[in-house]
């Protein structure tokens, strides 16, 4: 590594050991001097337009490879991410990579913390949706006070089959 030390506070990212490092906050440096780049740069990282999280390109000589910075993190200091596992936004901002914002957890707990931070695209954000969120709530009501599925649909204009899934609990369930 040409003798650079690597700062307090910076670890190097599993797999590019020898050429770059990550620190708590999220910064990423260049460990390793190459042609055309500086030894102790911090690097930019870049907003994925699609999917909103942090992205950042790490080069060496044998590979190149665009890695979201949460992962990263992830990977690093809290263990290493897999199909049980994910990585979970404490805040749910997408672009807040400190450790202290990231936890592992469950595909299904981070789901729920989608529904919690109001990014998850149920209800009225779902593009599929029909029907807005007061209606659901008076067929509810009305399913709570005994009326059949058949006079609820009639009544709102919805089908029979849709407020017995409502019902059953197949739709709506976290309202």
């Amino acid at each position: 590594m040409d003798n650079f030390v690597i700062p307090e506070g910076f670890s190097p990212i599993k797999g590019f050991e020898d050429s770059y490092a990550i620190s708590k906050n999220g910064e990423i440096m260049r460990i390793k001097k190459t042609h055309g780049a500086r030894q102790g740069r911090i690097l930019k990282n870049q907003l994925h337009s699609k999917r909103g999280y942090l992205i950042i390109r790490l080069t060496t000589k044998e590979k190149s490879k665009s890695f979201d910075v949460h992962i990263l993190m992830a990977n690093t200091f809290l263990g290493r991410v897999d199909n049980k596992l994910q990585v979970c936004h404490n805040n749910g901002i997408k672009t807040d990579c400190r450790l202290e914002n990231l936890r592992l957890d469950t595909p299904e707990a981070n789901q729920m913390d989608r529904v919690i931070h109001g990014t998850s695209n149920r209800g009225i954000r779902n593009g599929q949706n029909k029907y807005p969120t007061n209606l659901i709530l008076e067929i509810k009501n009305e399913l709570k006070n005994g009326q059949s599925a058949v006079e609820i649909a009639k009544k709102f204009g919805v089908s029979a089959s849709h407020v017995r899934n409502i019902k059953n609990l197949q739709r709506w369930v976290w309202l």
